[in-house]
């Protein structure tokens, strides 16, 4: 029997060829060990920028548990008033095991066993809905039950989540409800993503193994179902006695302006969970950037303000700037070079005020095939501008 590695690279459907037992040889002895040889010259593949980007990433998809603040005044009562008594009789409780992707469940019994009325409010993370109000009222010996949601798609195998609590009980001003679940998965990778760490932009090919073995589900059949972003490559390798793989991910040429968080999608073979997904990192250097990387301006300021970046390229190379723009129609931006330089300007006018929906951004357009655009967020300070004090005469008492 033939085994044929099946190779998807990244693009539309993600297109897939098949090569032959003799390519499959080919690689497995000399075209593996050469690009893993390359691989091991690059610096530590978990540096914790990345993974905090990567974190980041991920929850921008999610729902948060905490987005509208409380409006509660948890002051406690005076001494001499009735006093209010938080009491959870199990702050970490279990949860019922879930497939990756489902919701998992969890619920914490409170009850006040004071004589004065408690207040309470609750404040979840990422990918953790609170079920009710975040904001709670309990007359004495009430009870209550809070209950949340944890979605699982990003998760590993266990999961630990947190509902952090602040009451009005000025012996527990503050509590923590923490679970614990477990989330079935079809298969286990090891290492759990592709992790390429830094990457200079006149490095070549980069490649990374990953084994994987059953899980949860029983026997897999795994096939590459998709990958992106297009320069990434991705193959899998049945090892004997073809209960497991070895995937085989390949990032080449040309590098994008920045980082990479892209994914290998896999056909499971697994009911419960048909596909899976293993997560792909690498910190590209960038050809173009701002200096500094980003607008900082005030909102409602009394006078006008005009802010500036510098660009830089990675080379002596530097391109052609075709055009700016600005998201927030408020603002206004332009471009100019100056000694050599390459300068955005942002003008804002006077008493600007952020429309809300989202932070405004610049993109820069050039003609570098390797950075077509840039684009450069504009951070709004949450405090307006103070009022400068007026001038007055000195007192002559």
């Amino acid at each position: 029997m033939i085994m044929k590695p099946e190779i998807a690279r990244g693009g539309v459907g993600g297109a897939r060829v098949l090569w032959s037992l003799a390519a499959t040889l080919a690689l497995l002895a000399g075209g593996i060990p050469a690009l893993a040889q390359q691989q091991s010259k690059q610096p530590p593949k978990t540096p914790d920028t990345e993974a905090a980007a990567a974190r980041a990433a991920l929850r921008g998809k999610q729902d948060c548990g905490d987005r509208e603040p409380s409006k509660l005044d948890l002051t406690p009562p005076p001494p001499d008033a009735p006093q209010p008594k938080f009491v959870c009789e199990h702050e970490l409780v279990p949860g019922k095991k879930v497939w990756k992707g489902e919701k998992s469940h969890f619920s914490w019994n409170i009850t006040n066993a004071g004589e004065g009325v408690l207040k309470y409010t609750l404040k979840a993370g990422c990918a953790i809905t609170i079920i009710g109000p975040i904001d709670r009222v309990l007359q004495p010996a009430q009870t209550d039950t809070v209950e949340i949601d944890v979605d699982t798609t990003n998760k590993g195998d266990t999961i630990r989540p947190l509902v952090s609590v602040l009451t009005n009980d000025r012996n527990t001003p503050k509590a923590r409800l923490r679970g614990m679940g477990r989330v079935l998965v079809p298969f286990v990778a090891d290492p759990t993503k592709v992790n390429f760490g830094k990457i200079e932009r006149d490095s070549g090919p980069v490649a990374q193994r990953i084994e994987i073995r059953p899980s949860d589900g029983g026997p897999i059949n795994l096939q590459v179902a998709a990958v992106d972003p297009p320069n990434l490559e991705a193959y899998l390798v049945p090892t004997p006695p073809l209960t497991t793989y070895t995937l085989v991910v390949r990032l080449a040429p040309p590098w994008p302006n920045g980082p990479v968080i892209g994914s290998v999608t896999l056909d499971t073979g697994v009911t419960q969970l048909p596909q899976d997904t293993i997560l792909v990192f690498a910190n590209i250097a960038p050809r173009l950037r701002a200096h500094p990387d980003r607008f900082i301006i005030r909102p409602r300021a009394a006078q006008p303000l005009d802010t500036s970046v510098r660009l830089g390229w990675s080379d002596s190379r530097q391109a052609r700037v075709l055009g700016v723009e600005v998201s927030d129609p408020q603002l206004k931006v332009d471009f100019k070079e100056q000694k050599d330089m390459q300068i955005v300007s942002l003008h804002v006018p006077a008493a600007y005020a952020p429309d809300g929906k989202s932070p405004p951004v610049v993109t820069v357009k050039t003609e570098d095939p390797e950075a077509p655009t840039l684009e450069i967020p504009v951070h709004v300070l949450e405090k307006a501008t103070p009022p400068r004090p007026k001038a007055t005469a000195p007192s002559t008492k």
